[in-house]
């Protein structure tokens, strides 16, 4: 995974990039959900010449547990 794709400051958005990945944003969104989370905004319809990228959020109300917990089912769900 590249991320964030975008050079530039970040407030609570930034774009995950997927392709090198060999999954798609569907897979690894259809993986996560198993796992109870919600994956990011598949932009590739939206924005075909990115590939397979995601647009994730992550506010206040997500501490670090939750993030660490995105980050390591993420992980599982690429392998």
């Amino acid at each position: 995974l590249r991320a964030p794709v975008f050079r530039g400051a970040h407030f609570k958005e930034f774009v995950v990039d997927f392709n090198a990945s060999g999954k798609t944003v569907a897979e690894a969104n259809r993986a996560l959900l198993e796992r109870g989370i919600f994956g990011g905004k598949d932009l590739s319809a939206e924005f075909p010449q990115l590939g397979q990228c995601a647009l994730y959020c992550v506010t206040e109300v997500h501490t670090k547990a939750d993030i660490d917990r995105f980050a390591d089912a993420l992980q599982d769900c690429l392998r």
